[in-house]
Protein backbone atom coordinates (compact mmCIF):
# COMPACT_ATOMS: atom_id res chain seq x y z
CA UNK A 1 0.00 0.00 0.00
CA UNK A 2 3.11 2.25 1.11
CA UNK A 3 4.61 1.57 -2.28
CA UNK A 4 1.84 2.25 -4.32
CA UNK A 5 0.95 5.58 -2.77
CA UNK A 6 4.70 6.79 -3.69
CA UNK A 7 3.99 5.60 -6.86
CA UNK A 8 1.17 7.93 -7.69
CA UNK A 9 3.05 10.61 -5.45
CA UNK A 10 5.91 10.39 -7.56
CA UNK A 11 3.84 10.74 -10.77
CA UNK A 12 2.00 13.73 -9.27
CA UNK A 13 5.17 15.34 -8.43
CA UNK A 14 6.47 14.72 -12.26
CA UNK A 15 3.40 16.58 -13.61
CA UNK A 16 4.20 19.39 -11.12
CA UNK A 17 7.63 19.93 -12.56
CA UNK A 18 6.43 19.78 -16.17
CA UNK A 19 3.60 22.19 -15.65
CA UNK A 20 5.72 24.67 -13.56
CA UNK A 21 3.21 24.08 -11.20
CA UNK A 22 5.67 25.93 -8.92
CA UNK A 23 6.58 29.30 -10.70
CA UNK A 24 4.49 32.22 -9.77
CA UNK A 25 2.71 34.17 -11.44
CA UNK A 26 1.22 33.46 -14.79
CA UNK A 27 1.80 36.61 -16.67
CA UNK A 28 5.98 35.31 -17.19
CA UNK A 29 7.23 36.85 -20.32
CA UNK A 30 8.52 34.18 -23.04
CA UNK A 31 11.89 32.80 -22.10
CA UNK A 32 14.78 34.19 -24.28
CA UNK A 33 16.70 31.13 -25.76
CA UNK A 34 19.54 31.56 -23.29
CA UNK A 35 17.30 31.23 -20.63
CA UNK A 36 15.44 28.12 -21.89
CA UNK A 37 18.82 26.48 -22.27
CA UNK A 38 19.44 27.40 -18.68
CA UNK A 39 15.90 25.99 -17.43
CA UNK A 40 16.84 22.51 -19.68
CA UNK A 41 20.17 22.59 -17.62
CA UNK A 42 18.59 22.25 -14.09
CA UNK A 43 15.36 20.33 -15.15
CA UNK A 44 17.34 17.63 -14.85
CA UNK A 45 19.30 17.54 -11.86
CA UNK A 46 15.64 18.39 -10.40
CA UNK A 47 13.88 15.75 -11.51
CA UNK A 48 17.01 13.81 -10.17
CA UNK A 49 16.68 14.71 -6.99
CA UNK A 50 13.27 14.03 -6.62
CA UNK A 51 13.80 10.51 -7.71
CA UNK A 52 16.54 9.55 -5.81
CA UNK A 53 14.20 10.91 -2.48
CA UNK A 54 11.47 8.86 -3.67
CA UNK A 55 13.27 5.92 -4.37
CA UNK A 56 14.73 5.94 -1.25
CA UNK A 57 10.94 6.06 0.19
CA UNK A 58 9.84 3.29 -1.56
CA UNK A 59 12.69 1.49 -0.66
CA UNK A 60 12.71 2.09 2.93
CA UNK A 61 8.96 3.27 3.74
CA UNK A 62 9.67 3.23 7.55
CA UNK A 63 11.88 6.12 7.18
CA UNK A 64 10.33 9.03 9.80
CA UNK A 65 10.68 12.47 9.10
CA UNK A 66 14.72 13.05 10.67
CA UNK A 67 15.78 10.43 8.76
CA UNK A 68 14.28 11.80 5.27
CA UNK A 69 15.39 15.47 6.37
CA UNK A 70 19.01 14.10 6.49
CA UNK A 71 18.66 12.86 3.17
CA UNK A 72 16.84 15.85 2.08
CA UNK A 73 19.82 17.76 2.86
CA UNK A 74 22.70 15.12 2.05
CA UNK A 75 20.95 15.14 -1.97
CA UNK A 76 20.98 19.69 -1.68
CA UNK A 77 24.41 19.71 -0.76
CA UNK A 78 25.41 16.88 -3.60
CA UNK A 79 23.22 18.88 -5.96
CA UNK A 80 24.93 22.22 -5.34
CA UNK A 81 28.19 21.54 -3.95
CA UNK A 82 28.25 22.35 -1.12
CA UNK A 83 30.57 21.08 1.56
CA UNK A 84 28.37 21.53 4.53
CA UNK A 85 24.93 22.28 5.52
CA UNK A 86 21.79 22.05 8.31
CA UNK A 87 17.99 21.80 7.95
CA UNK A 88 15.66 22.61 10.22
CA UNK A 89 11.73 21.41 10.67
CA UNK A 90 8.73 23.66 12.19
CA UNK A 91 7.82 22.88 15.74
CA UNK A 92 5.21 23.86 17.94
CA UNK A 93 6.30 24.28 20.96
CA UNK A 94 4.49 21.58 23.47
CA UNK A 95 1.97 22.86 25.07
CA UNK A 96 2.16 26.45 23.45
CA UNK A 97 1.07 28.07 19.79
CA UNK A 98 5.14 29.44 19.59
CA UNK A 99 7.18 27.78 17.10
CA UNK A 100 10.68 27.22 16.81
CA UNK A 101 12.77 25.99 14.56
CA UNK A 102 14.34 22.29 15.45
CA UNK A 103 17.60 21.10 13.82
CA UNK A 104 17.05 17.61 12.27
CA UNK A 105 20.95 17.29 10.91
CA UNK A 106 23.94 19.06 10.91
CA UNK A 107 26.66 18.10 7.88
CA UNK A 108 30.03 18.74 7.49
CA UNK A 109 32.91 17.08 4.96
CA UNK A 110 35.56 18.53 7.08
CA UNK A 111 34.49 18.15 10.72
CA UNK A 112 32.64 15.02 12.39
CA UNK A 113 29.40 16.35 13.52
CA UNK A 114 27.18 15.47 16.47
CA UNK A 115 23.70 14.77 16.29
CA UNK A 116 21.85 17.73 16.16
CA UNK A 117 19.53 18.58 18.93
CA UNK A 118 18.65 21.61 19.42
CA UNK A 119 15.90 25.04 18.58
CA UNK A 120 16.29 27.89 17.46
CA UNK A 121 13.46 30.67 17.61
CA UNK A 122 11.80 32.03 14.75
CA UNK A 123 12.98 35.09 14.47
CA UNK A 124 14.90 37.66 12.28
CA UNK A 125 18.23 37.62 14.45
CA UNK A 126 19.04 34.56 13.30
CA UNK A 127 19.72 33.40 9.44
CA UNK A 128 17.45 30.16 9.40
CA UNK A 129 15.27 32.36 12.10
CA UNK A 130 14.65 35.34 8.88
CA UNK A 131 13.94 32.54 6.49
CA UNK A 132 11.56 30.82 8.40
CA UNK A 133 9.55 33.76 9.52
CA UNK A 134 10.13 35.85 5.96
CA UNK A 135 9.80 32.74 3.53
CA UNK A 136 12.33 34.20 1.71
CA UNK A 137 15.74 32.82 -0.04
CA UNK A 138 19.19 33.82 1.27
CA UNK A 139 23.07 33.84 -1.25
CA UNK A 140 25.17 34.89 1.41
CA UNK A 141 28.48 35.64 -0.38
CA UNK A 142 30.61 36.06 3.05
CA UNK A 143 28.87 34.85 6.53
CA UNK A 144 31.65 37.09 7.59
CA UNK A 145 30.53 40.21 5.93
CA UNK A 146 26.90 40.79 6.54
CA UNK A 147 26.30 44.46 5.98
CA UNK A 148 25.04 45.83 10.01
CA UNK A 149 21.76 46.98 8.38
CA UNK A 150 20.59 43.34 8.36
CA UNK A 151 18.68 42.07 10.41
CA UNK A 152 20.18 38.69 11.10
CA UNK A 153 23.93 37.93 12.07
CA UNK A 154 26.53 35.16 11.89
CA UNK A 155 27.27 33.19 15.22
CA UNK A 156 30.97 32.36 14.53
CA UNK A 157 30.95 30.09 17.57
CA UNK A 158 31.26 26.81 16.15
CA UNK A 159 34.11 28.66 13.34
CA UNK A 160 35.95 29.80 16.48
CA UNK A 161 35.65 26.03 18.25
CA UNK A 162 36.61 23.95 15.30
CA UNK A 163 38.76 26.15 13.70
CA UNK A 164 36.80 26.27 10.27
CA UNK A 165 35.65 29.38 8.07
CA UNK A 166 32.33 29.72 7.29
CA UNK A 167 32.01 31.64 3.88
CA UNK A 168 29.18 31.08 1.45
CA UNK A 169 25.81 30.24 2.37
CA UNK A 170 22.76 29.73 0.03
CA UNK A 171 19.49 29.47 2.69
CA UNK A 172 15.72 28.88 1.48
CA UNK A 173 12.44 27.94 3.09
CA UNK A 174 10.91 24.57 2.50
CA UNK A 175 6.80 25.52 2.25
CA UNK A 176 3.87 23.29 1.99
CA UNK A 177 0.98 23.88 -0.58
CA UNK A 178 -0.52 26.61 1.39
CA UNK A 179 2.37 28.80 1.30
CA UNK A 180 3.32 28.01 5.05
CA UNK A 181 6.96 27.21 5.94
CA UNK A 182 7.46 23.84 7.12
CA UNK A 183 11.29 24.22 7.57
CA UNK A 184 14.67 25.64 6.32
CA UNK A 185 17.74 24.55 4.51
CA UNK A 186 21.39 26.28 4.78
CA UNK A 187 24.08 25.19 2.67
CA UNK A 188 27.00 25.98 3.28
CA UNK A 189 30.38 26.53 1.39
CA UNK A 190 29.77 26.15 -2.61
CA UNK A 191 32.70 24.18 -3.67
CA UNK A 192 34.80 25.63 -6.74
CA UNK A 193 37.70 22.91 -6.49
CA UNK A 194 39.67 20.76 -3.47
CA UNK A 195 39.64 23.77 -1.21
CA UNK A 196 38.63 27.00 -2.88
CA UNK A 197 35.15 27.78 -2.02
CA UNK A 198 33.22 30.14 -3.74
CA UNK A 199 29.45 31.82 -4.10
CA UNK A 200 26.60 29.73 -5.11
CA UNK A 201 25.86 29.91 -8.93
CA UNK A 202 22.49 31.45 -10.46
CA UNK A 203 21.66 27.17 -11.03
CA UNK A 204 21.93 26.31 -7.84
CA UNK A 205 19.30 29.08 -6.76
CA UNK A 206 17.00 28.30 -9.76
CA UNK A 207 17.47 25.07 -8.84
CA UNK A 208 16.72 25.16 -4.65
CA UNK A 209 13.64 27.55 -5.53
CA UNK A 210 12.12 24.92 -8.00
CA UNK A 211 11.92 22.33 -5.79
CA UNK A 212 11.64 24.06 -2.21
CA UNK A 213 7.65 23.39 -2.53
CA UNK A 214 7.65 19.91 -3.68
CA UNK A 215 10.29 19.01 -0.43
CA UNK A 216 7.98 20.65 2.00
CA UNK A 217 5.27 18.58 0.63
CA UNK A 218 7.32 15.49 0.86
CA UNK A 219 7.93 16.13 4.29
CA UNK A 220 4.64 17.30 5.33
CA UNK A 221 3.40 14.32 3.88
CA UNK A 222 5.77 11.84 5.66
CA UNK A 223 5.28 13.31 8.80
CA UNK A 224 1.35 12.67 8.52
CA UNK A 225 1.47 9.10 7.15
CA UNK A 226 3.72 8.62 10.32
CA UNK A 227 1.12 10.13 12.28
CA UNK A 228 -1.88 8.03 10.72
CA UNK A 229 0.55 4.99 11.71
CA UNK A 230 1.26 5.50 15.11
CA UNK A 231 -2.74 6.43 15.41
CA UNK A 232 -3.28 3.37 14.10
CA UNK A 233 -1.45 1.14 16.09
CA UNK A 234 -2.25 3.14 19.16
CA UNK A 235 -6.29 2.06 17.99
CA UNK A 236 -5.06 -1.49 17.22
CA UNK A 237 -3.75 -1.76 20.90
CA UNK A 238 -6.33 -0.29 22.27
CA UNK A 239 -8.96 -2.59 20.50
CA UNK A 240 -6.73 -5.61 21.37
CA UNK A 241 -6.93 -4.70 25.57
CA UNK A 242 -11.05 -4.15 24.76
CA UNK A 243 -11.43 -7.24 23.66
CA UNK A 244 -9.24 -8.80 26.26
CA UNK A 245 -11.43 -7.43 28.83
CA UNK A 246 -14.44 -9.05 27.01
CA UNK A 247 -12.81 -12.51 26.63
CA UNK A 248 -12.20 -12.58 30.45
CA UNK A 249 -15.55 -12.03 31.42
Amino acid sequence: MMGANLIMFRTRLKKMVNLNFFKKGGDEKPQTAQKAAVTTAVDEPEATFLDEVLETLSNRPELDVESLMELILAKARRASIAEAGSIFIVDPIMGGGERVLRCCSLQNDRIQMDRASFSIPIDKRSIAGYVAQTGEILEITDLYEIPVDRPYSFNRMFDDKHGYRSKSMLVFPLKNLRGQVTGVIQLLNHLEGADKVGSFKLAHINEMKSLVTMIGMLVERTALVKEVERLSHELANKEQQLQNVLNSQ
